[in-house]
């Protein structure tokens, strides 16, 4: 049996540590043991966090989460994705995600971002098989300036990140992110 339920009632089940384990595994799995979460980066305090954020379960059994918060009141971005490697390539990250997408768009939000690792193709082929497109050029340039993010990350030949966005309703970005720029949570530009 498969359950997804919000990460409050998922940390009341499991403890923090079985998140950090999953998140080691699915992070080393992909070569990446650079960039791999602590019990401290699970629990910083980002806006809406615990509203928007979800875990996945099968037989009781944690498998993989999706934290996520809010910006502002129209846009919400996911900091991380993991699924167990035992457990991937099986369905269990889309149908995690494609339910949490439906109730953080439910809650009035019109677009959702992620950044990921350019040369991550796997990733960029799931997220846009869920609905994320990658940010045109211009469009990357005011997320890079409204998070304080740098430009050389995004940009040349040394980027090595990505942004995408799910944004089912084609909402003008020019408004959403420099109209809504003074309201940005202040969360927003933390690298989380």
């Amino acid at each position: 049996m498969i359950k997804i339920i919000n990460l409050k009632k998922a940390l009341e089940k499991d403890s923090i540590e079985q998140f950090v384990n999953i998140d080691k595994k699915a992070f080393i799995n992909e070569g990446n043991q650079k960039n791999t979460w602590t019990k401290e980066n699970f629990l910083l305090p980002l806006p809406k966090k615990f509203d928007f954020s979800y875990a996945i379960f099968v037989k009781e059994s944690l498998i993989g989460y999706s934290i996520c918060y809010k910006c502002n009141e129209d846009w919400a971005h996911i900091s991380r994705v993991a699924i167990n490697p035992l457990f991937q390539r099986q369905g269990f990250g889309e149908k995690l995600l494609k339910s949490q997408i439906s109730k953080i768009m439910d809650k009035e939000t019109k677009i959702i971002t992620i950044e990921l690792n350019k040369e991550n193709n796997k990733a960029e082929n799931f997220y846009s098989n869920v609905g994320f497109k990658r940010l045109n050029q211009e469009e990357l340039s005011k997320y890079i300036y409204i998070r304080k993010r740098i430009p050389k990350e995004y940009f040349g030949k040394g980027a090595c990140q990505i942004v995408m966005i799910y944004n089912p309703n084609k909402i003008e970005l020019d408004n959403l992110f420099i109209d809504k720029e003074k309201n940005l949570n202040e969360n927003c530009n933390t690298s989380a």
